[in-house]
């Protein structure tokens, strides 16, 4: 095991990757092993180094990353900047089995801190970093005038909550144990088609159905009156994103559409203006009916709208 002195690790075992670093973290087996570079082991076995902790947070489509470390100041590792700020992480909860992994990370985001240019806070609220990937890694160097020697991943897995408060925000990240948590079998005999609409199984394409439109009259964070003419109900169980103003790139789902008003499922950040541009999709109840009269789709319901139903009488 290792223990923190003064600020310094101090080795506990002849070897570094013998046994698994930081038992008390969470609930790992003495069998369990963490491989490290040649140097980053020779460094641990002198036993003074300095640590931090890195986090890369990948962006849903992973063109985008964002960096963060524990330290003071800035570190660079791998050609990229890890920034310096206000975070901090739970014990990693891990163990042998099929139980999930888990990892709380708070952050502490000043007005500077952005994600792809808007607010931090602003952009967990807009759902910026839900379904991210987050890999932690731990760093070590001889001291902080010198290179990152080396890292050990310590943790790896996906952001599945993501909750801001007045002051920071906290995201909860599970490892990919949380795949198997899946229903089994996969599809239910049912009167309700067990795709989703515009998925590649339904086989709608969805900018075919998009609509612009603008806010009108008085909107509120959940009521938007529009201009639309589309029939009573078109857009229930759709979504709306909009495409201007201060929820520019905000997606909202639509619980019901009548008279020309989107009223939302959940408050947009802020209420937006008469003139705030919008594209807004229709919705699917996945019945049989719907599907034929809304979109022509019969071929590809996968519905079993004849199955009696549990309370009939036989």
């Amino acid at each position: 095991r290792w223990s923190i002195v003064t600020g310094v690790q101090t080795c506990a075992v002849p070897i570094f990757h013998v046994q698994a670093v930081e038992i008390e973290e969470g609930h790992l087996e003495d069998n369990q092993v963490k491989t490290v570079s040649t140097p980053l082991n020779d460094l641990l076995l002198t036993g003074k180094f300095v640590m931090a902790d890195l986090f890369d947070f990948e962006l849903v489509g992973g063109a985008d990353h964002l960096r963060y470390t524990s330290h003071d100041q800035n570190i660079t590792w791998g050609g990229n900047l890890y920034q310096s700020i206000l975070i901090a992480r739970s014990q990693i909860r891990e163990q042998v089995g099929i139980e999930v992994g888990q990892l709380t990370v708070n952050i502490g985001p000043r007005s500077t801190d952005l994600v792809l240019g808007i607010p931090f806070t602003q952009a967990v609220v807009r759902g910026m970093l839900d379904g991210a990937r987050c890999l932690l890694l731990r760093a070590f160097a001889p001291n902080w005038s010198t290179p990152i020697t080396g890292t050990m991943e310590r943790f790896s897995g996906k952001v599945s909550e993501a909750e801001p408060s007045r002051f920071d925000v906290q995201l909860m990240i599970k490892n990919d144990l949380e795949l198997l948590d899946a229903k089994l079998p996969r599809r239910l005999y049912g009167p309700g088609c067990i795709h989703t609409l515009f998925d590649t199984s339904c086989g709608k394409l969805k900018a075919s159905y998009a609509v612009s439109g603008a806010a009108a009259g008085t909107p509120t964070v959940t009521s938007i009156p529009t201009g639309l003419s589309n029939p009573n109900g078109y857009f229930s169980l759709g979504t709306v994103t909009f495409t201007s103003g201060s929820n520019s790139g905000v997606t909202r789902s639509v619980k019901s559409y009548s008279g020309g008003t989107l009223v939302l499922a959940a408050p947009l950040p802020v209420a937006p203006a008469a003139g705030d541009t919008f594209t807004a999709y229709p919705g699917c109840d996945k019945q049989l009916t719907t599907c034929v009269s809304k979109f022509s789709n019969r071929v590809n319901f996968r519905g079993h709208p004849y199955i009696p139903k549990p309370e009939t009488a036989y």
